[in-house]
């Protein structure tokens, strides 16, 4: 039908056909502005409000003036390098893990340990290991005992005799002291 129509008429439609896709591309691009305004104006709010409270702050800063806290932060820091100090490994003489480890490692077959307990004494000969577990036979508990002896790191191993009244699953209480 297009192609019915005069000269002029064809001339006017092609620019009636590209004033209002110009003015459909206008209102398209207006509307994203206004969408891309309308969703950044929350933002912008909160930064403004942020930028104020940060300059309040710091004018508020600024009024106050420096505490002359400096030679108080010197002994500060001083008492807590003591006390680094103080808690420094080196300090450690006994460590519980190395011990905890060699009973382990020394654990056979057929023992469940269940707990451990340290207790410290004054001197190395009055700190006491005490281990709580399950053999599951005479034989095998008191193989446990001699790994435990034969090691070189327990001394005064203690295995109640009466730990030994039963032949099967026998809650045992094996006490010894560490060497250091």
């Amino acid at each position: 039908m297009f192609k019915l129509l005069k000269e002029e008429e064809k001339k006017f439609l092609q620019r009636e056909y590209k004033l209002r896709r110009l003015a459909v591309i206008l209102v398209a691009l207006s509307t994203t502005f206004v969408v891309g305004v309308v969703a950044i104006f929350p933002s912008y709010i909160l930064s403004n409000t942020r930028k104020a409270e940060i300059g309040e702050r710091t004018r508020v800063l600024d009024e106050i003036g420096p505490r002359g806290d400096g030679d108080n932060l010197g002994e500060w820091l001083s008492l807590t390098n003591e006390k680094l100090i103080f808690l420094a490994p080196t300090l450690d003489k006994d460590r519980p893990s190395e011990y905890l480890k060699a009973i382990i490692d020394k654990r056979i077959a057929g023992i469940k340990i269940k707990a451990l307990s340290i207790a410290y004494g004054d001197s190395s000969e009055s700190t006491s290991i005490i281990v709580f577990g399950e053999a599951r036979d005479r034989q095998t508990l008191i193989d446990f005992e001699d790994a435990i002896k034969e090691s070189g790191h327990f001394s005064n191993v203690l295995l109640p005799v009466s730990n030994l009244a039963r032949d099967r699953d026998i809650d045992f209480q094996m006490k010894f002291n560490p060497k250091i």
